[in-house]
């Protein structure tokens, strides 16, 4: 028998591409605390803001809101 791997099912059909962003340091904390106020993870405020930005979906479909 096949063992699976623990956690979440993948969200997507296709694997997702990463993006590295730098940042000033004032500007990352102001970011992570927008985000920690919206309590919502950084990868689906992310998705989010391109989604609106570019009109391309985003699925936040089994979306684990950050504590």
């Amino acid at each position: 028998m096949e063992r699976k791997k623990p956690g979440p099912a993948p969200r997507w059909d296709e694997k997702p591409k990463q993006v590295k962003v730098r940042m000033p340091p004032a500007l990352a904390d102001a970011f992570q605390k927008e985000v920690r106020g919206r309590g919502m993870t950084v990868q689906d405020f992310i998705g989010r803001l391109a989604s609106e930005m570019t009109g391309v979906p985003y699925d936040e479909q089994e979306a684990i809101p950050a504590a």
